[in-house]
């Protein structure tokens, strides 16, 4: 390439392909980065292996019986996490937040990856013996027809017969109701229940949409966004009150201070969401649900008991 772009014998014509070619790559490169976000937020490869340090981790985290041990929190609300770390301090972190933390969604690579990893599956299986729903991640592109339902089929399979997960988290839902987006997530609600064992259907338009969408999920995200935005742009529906809390579930991002993500906690309470995640994260930027927000451990003491014990890093007391 090098050669041909210094050939005196080269035309301006070739010159020209050659700079458009280049501009292409260029884009095919960074503007997924940034539109596929959500999907991984380090947009790198979820690539975790097992080596040394992961089996001693292995042979001495015996997590607890919880059967006997799990309560509410007072105030009813449970923390569910969109959790894409490959830190196995934050995945030791969140199984000892069980019994206040219900819901992990995992995320190999945009889903459940091309072939099976085990360090994954070892995860979803300690996260579900601690009392943790585990959540295969599965995106749908807003159902514009550019997935089609096949697809998403063979992704939801894939989830179930790897990683035997407790449920799918449908994301990019289509924030408006149309015949098109209810027959699509129809669909999906249905094949997803006929999924042997726990069958947990959400779906993630991250707005309070139209009640179309309940009646095919069994949690609705109906928040995703910024702080600032939960403050003052959250349009808590009168239909939602013909639902119990448990079916809805916010996340909040950039609660940079402890007592943010106290009042975040509190207004979720008030606006009837039984789900919660708030996280000092950018919604917009890297990590933010590639990690825990540095007050996670103040954030699952100030919803309820917790079974474990939180590591000091996460430990914040700023507020």
């Amino acid at each position: 390439m090098k050669n041909f772009l210094v050939s005196s014998k080269m035309n301006a014509r070739s010159l020209t392909l050659v700079i458009v070619i280049l501009v292409a790559l260029i884009i095919s490169i960074f503007v997924p980065l940034h539109t596929s976000f959500m999907k991984n937020p380090k947009n790198v490869s979820s690539s975790m292996s097992l080596d040394s340090t992961t089996v001693s981790n292995v042979s001495s985290f015996d997590p607890p019986n919880y059967s006997t041990t799990k309560t509410t929190s007072p105030n009813g609300l449970k923390i569910a996490i969109p959790l894409y770390s490959e830190s196995l301090n934050d995945w030791f972190q969140v199984l000892n937040s069980t019994p206040t933390t219900g819901i992990v969604v995992l995320n190999v690579n945009y889903g459940p990856g091309n072939a099976y990893n085990p360090t994954y599956a070892w995860i979803a299986s300690l996260a579900q013996k601690s009392g943790t729903h585990i959540l295969g991640y599965v995106y749908t592109n807003y159902a514009d027809g550019s997935i089609p339902v096949s697809q998403v089929e063979q992704w939801i399979n894939d989830w179930y017969n790897w990683y035997h997960v407790d449920g799918i988290f449908f994301d990019e839902v289509r924030s408006t109701c149309t015949n098109q987006s209810i027959s699509y997530y129809s669909t999906l609600y249905n094949y997803t229940k006929s999924e042997p064992g726990s069958d947990v259907v959400v779906l993630n338009p991250g707005n309070t949409i139209g009640e179309c969408y309940a009646p095919i999920s069994d949690i609705l995200v109906t928040f995703e966004g910024n702080y600032a935005d939960y403050l003052t742009n959250y349009n808590n529906t009168t239909w939602m009150r013909n639902y119990p809390p448990s079916h809805f579930w916010n996340i909040v991002y950039n609660a940079t201070t402890v007592i943010e993500m106290q009042t975040a906690v509190d207004l979720a309470t008030l606006r009837g969401t039984g789900w919660i995640y708030v996280s000092d994260g950018l919604a917009l930027g890297v990590n933010s649900l590639g990690r825990l927000p540095i007050y996670f451990c103040r954030e699952i003491q100030f919803l309820g008991p917790v079974s474990g014990s939180c590591d000091v890093i996460n430990n914040a007391t700023s507020s």
